[in-house]
């Protein structure tokens, strides 16, 4: 009876701390910006998800999410859109593309890559070839 004891305080004890781990994963891939990837995470686990709809759940959402302010008139642009020349596009090459990869921060867009992936292929030795490839295009 001991040893069965023993046994329920450490899966008590696992499973508050994967409650932390989880908490620590969610804010570490939103700072990132890989909502896609939060959203599988909180569907891919049973104990926990997205919550009912419920007027408290609303309630709750409401609070966090109040009505947007009104839009200040001397915020806005108005007038013609200046149209960029094609020229200023020449300079871009193969070696702009890899230094700029370098700096890429996002989440996955309709291809579902997000930029850490889009850094890795373009400037990981690996790619040798493919990264060069994709970089001059």
């Amino acid at each position: 009876m001991r040893e069965a004891r023993t046994i329920q305080r450490q899966l008590t004890r696992s499973s508050r701390k994967q409650e932390k781990d989880c908490a620590r994963t969610f804010a570490n891939l939103m700072f990132e910006g890989k909502v896609s990837s939060v959203v599988r995470m909180l569907c891919d686990n049973d104990n926990k998800g997205i919550l009912e709809m419920s007027t408290d759940t609303m309630d709750q959402l409401l609070k966090k999410h109040p009505e947007p302010m009104p839009i200040v008139e001397n915020s806005l642009f108005f007038g013609p859109i200046e149209q960029i020349e094609e020229s200023l596009f020449y300079n871009i090459d193969e070696t702009m593309v890899f230094r700029a990869a370098k700096f890429t921060n996002g989440s996955a867009g309709p291809s579902q890559i997000d930029a850490d992936f889009f850094r890795f292929i373009l400037t990981h030795k690996n790619f040798k070839e493919e990264g060069k490839k994709l970089r001059d295009t």
